[in-house]
């Protein structure tokens, strides 16, 4: 898991799927956060991703740089105070026009990993590597 750690560290470009009713949607997502092991991301809570996500904890999130992709999947759930206020200081740092938006239009919400499939394309090798979380 430590690699997957490490790729997610780096910010690349990330990609969220969720799903409602075996009706799966990605979204790119420009910013996650990790607190540990944990993955901390925001969204509207009437977006479709908030939506889906109150129906269907199940989330899968890719990660990919020139060399190395990972999918990890699992739920979300919510994070501590702690979490979701290291999450709310990145995001304000990044987007400090976020501070003025209304508290009711973000949620927080943890990644825990269930899976990850974790791939370094420079070894040449293209099957991944299953990863499953203690």
């Amino acid at each position: 898991m430590k690699r997957v750690i490490e790729l997610l560290k780096k910010q690349a470009v990330s990609v969220l799927a969720t799903s409602a009713d075996d009706s799966p949607r990605a979204s790119v997502i420009e910013q996650y956060v990790l607190e540990g092991d944990a993955i901390l991301f925001g969204t509207d809570p009437r977006s479709i991703k908030g939506q889906k996500l109150a129906r269907n904890p199940r989330i899968s999130l890719s990660v990919m740089t020139d060399a190395e992709m990972v999918t990890a999947d699992g739920t979300v759930a919510t994070p501590s105070e702690v979490e979701e206020q290291a999450y709310l200081n990145e995001l304000y740092t990044r987007h400090p026009e976020f501070k003025d938006m209304p508290d009711d239009q973000t949620v927080c919400y943890k990644i825990l990993i269930d899976t990850a499939y974790y791939s370094d394309f420079s070894t040449g090798k293209m099957e991944a590597e299953v990863i499953k979380n203690a």
